[in-house]
C-alpha cells in the first residue's frame, strides 16, 4: 500500500505521524523525534500533510512543502471530531489524517515569514497594551487605598505618577518605593508602545492594502494593519457574510425543525480583529449621536430603534463585509456603498402620473418612507402614500417618475413607469436576464435601474438610468 496521506500530531520533541492510503487503510504509525521528522518525510512519496494550526505549523508547513508534499493545517476544533475515544498523541495523528480527507473540511492558509513577522509586529503592540493597562490598574488601586483617586482612562496617569513622585504626599515610604517601580514600569511600557506605533505607521504608509483599508470609516493604520496581517487571504471566503461570520460578528445559531432561531453573535473566530472592528465602529456610533446624523439613513434608523450595542455590532458587522469587498476586489471606499452616513437601502423610485402628482398605486414592496417624502415634496397628491397593491405589474398606468433618492443625490427624471430595485449588492446572469438589464458586477450609488413598461402582453423594455 502507497502512503496518500499523513496525519503529523506536532509537539516540542516527540511528533507522531499516522499514514494512510487513498481508502483511508492505516499504512504506518510512527513516533519521530523532533530532528528526524524532516528525514522521515523526504523519504516518503509525495503526499498530502495534514496538521494542526498551532504553535509551530506555519513554519513546519513550510519546511515540509519545500520537500515536494501538499500540505494543510487544520483548525484544532474542527479535529476534535475525529478523535475515538482517548486523548493521546496516536489518536490525535488519525484524527488529524481522517479529517484531512473529508471533502468538506475547511483549511488555514500557510502563512509567510513576511506575513508572520507583519503579525508579530501587532501581537507584540498588543501584549504591551494588556501590561499598560493592567499597570495602570495596579497603580490605581494601590493609591486608591491611601485615599488617592484620579478620574478613569489613560490620559489621566499622569496624575497617578505626579502623586507617587510627590515628596511631600502623604504616601509611606515604603509605598511609595513600590509605586515607585510601577511608575518606571509604565514609562517603559509607553515608550515601546510608541516604538511600535511608529513602525505600524510606516508599514502603512508603505502598504497600498493597508491606506485602502484606512479609507473605512472606523478604521485606522492599527485596524488595518491588523487586518492584513491576521486575516487569512480573502479569496478562501465566498461573499463577505462568511469573512464576517469568520470574525464571529453574525448571530450564533440554534435552529431546528425548519425553524430560525438565532441568538447572540457567536464569538468564533479572530477575536484580536473582532474587538478592533467593535471599536471602530463604537467610534463611528459615539461621534454619530455627538454630531449629529442624517435623518433617514440607515445608521439613523438603527440607532432610533435598538440598543446602541447592538447597532454598534451591527455597524461592525458591516465593516468587516466592506474590509472582505475591498481585499478581493481591490478599489478604495468610494468604489462600493459605505455602511453608515452613505448606505442607502434602495433607489426611491415610485409610479406617478406624467407631467403632474397622481394618486396612482406603488407595486408591492415600494418603501413607505419614499412616498411620504414625495408627499412632502409636493410630488404626490398623498394618496400614493397609503396605497396597497399586490400586483407586481399595473395595468393602466401610462406613465410614471422616478423621484429623487432620499438623500438628496440625483435629480428627477421622468420615465413610462419606472419600479424601484435594491442597488449595491452583485446580481447574477438570471437576475439580469429577467429584469432585461445589462449584466454588471454591480449597480452602485451612482445608477439605479428602472423597468419601462408599455402594457403590452410581452412588450417590456429595461435600461440603466445614471443620476
Amino acid at each position: 500500500m502507497e502512503v496518500n496521506t499523513i496525519g503529523l500530531d506536532l509537539a516540542k520533541n516527540v511528533f507522531q505521524a499516522h499514514g494512510a492510503d487513498a481508502a483511508g487503510a492505516i499504512v504506518f504509525r510512527k513516533q519521530l523525534r523532533r530532528d528526524k521528522v524532516l528525514a522521515f518525510l523526504a523519504g516518503q512519496p509525495a503526499c498530502l500533510v495534514a496538521m494542526e494550526a498551532c504553535s509551530g505549523a506555519h513554519h513546519w508547513a513550510r519546511e515540509i512543502g519545500k520537500l515536494g508534499h501538499t500540505v494543510r493545517l487544520i483548525p484544532p476544533s474542527y479535529v476534535k471530531p475525529f478523535v475515538k475515544r482517548q486523548k493521546n498523541d496516536a489518536a490525535d495523528a488519525e484524527a488529524i489524517c481522517e479529517a484531512a480527507q473529508r471533502p468538506t473540511m475547511r483549511f488555514v492558509a500557510v502563512k509567510s515569514e513576511e506575513e508572520q513577522a507583519s503579525a508579530a509586529v501587532f501581537r507584540a503592540r498588543d501584549l504591551l497594551v494588556r501590561q499598560r493597562t493592567q499597570t495602570i490598574n495596579a497603580l490605581r488601586g494601590h493609591l486608591a487605598e491611601y485615599g488617592l483617586v484620579v478620574a478613569q482612562g489613560p490620559s489621566h496617569t499622569a496624575k497617578l505618577m505626579e502623586k507617587v513622585e510627590d515628596p511631600e504626599g502623604d504616601l509611606p515610604e515604603a509605598a511609595r518605593l513600590a509605586l515607585t517601580v510601577l511608575v518606571d514600569t509604565l514609562r517603559s511600557l509607553e515608550e515601546r508602545i510608541k516604538q511600535l506605533d511608529a513602525e505600524i505607521a510606516r508599514r502603512a504608509r508603505e502598504d497600498e492594502d493597508v491606506r485602502r483599508l484606512a479609507t473605512i470609516p472606523g478604521v485606522g493604520p492599527i485596524t488595518a494593519t491588523a487586518l492584513v496581517a491576521l486575516a487569512p487571504c480573502a479569496a478562501i471566503f465566498r461573499k463577505g457574510r462568511d469573512f464576517a461570520a469568520w470574525l464571529g460578528l453574525t448571530p450564533l445559531q440554534r435552529s431546528t425543525g425548519g425553524k430560525q432561531k438565532l441568538g447572540a453573535t457567536s464569538k468564533m473566530g479572530e477575536r484580536t480583529l473582532r474587538r478592533l472592528l467593535i471599536i471602530g465602529a463604537s467610534a463611528v456610533v459615539r461621534h454619530a449621536r455627538r454630531r449629529g446624523i442624517r435623518e433617514g439613513s440607515w445608521l439613523g434608523r438603527m440607532l432610533a430603534r435598538k440598543p446602541p450595542m447592538l447597532v454598534v455590532v451591527a455597524l461592525a458587522n458591516k465593516m468587516a463585509r466592506i474590509v472582505w469587498a475591498l481585499m478581493a476586489r481591490g478599489g478604495t471606499t468610494d468604489d462600493i456603498d459605505k455602511p453608515d452616513f452613505d448606505f442607502f437601502d434602495s433607489c426611491c423610485v415610485s409610479l406617478f402620473g406624467s407631467g403632474e402628482p397622481a394618486s396612482s398605486s406603488r407595486p408591492t414592496g415600494f418603501p413607505m418612507r419614499a412616498c411620504r417624502d414625495a408627499v412632502k415634496a409636493g410630488r404626490c397628491d398623498g394618496a400614493a402614500a397609503g396605497c396597497e397593491v399586490s400586483r407586481p405589474r399595473l395595468d393602466g398606468v401610462e406613465h410614471g417618475a422616478i423621484l429623487e433618492r432620499t438623500e438628496g443625490v440625483g435629480r428627477a427624471a421622468r420615465f413610462p413607469c419606472a419600479i424601484f430595485v435594491r442597488h449595491g449588492r452583485p446580481r447574477g446572469k438570471e437576475w439580469c436576464e429577467r429584469m432585461r438589464v445589462p449584466p454588471r458586477s454591480r449597480y452602485s450609488r451612482s445608477s439605479f435601474v428602472a423597468s419601462v413598461r408599455r402594457f403590452g402582453p410581452r412588450d417590456r423594455q429595461c435600461r440603466t438610468i445614471s443620476s
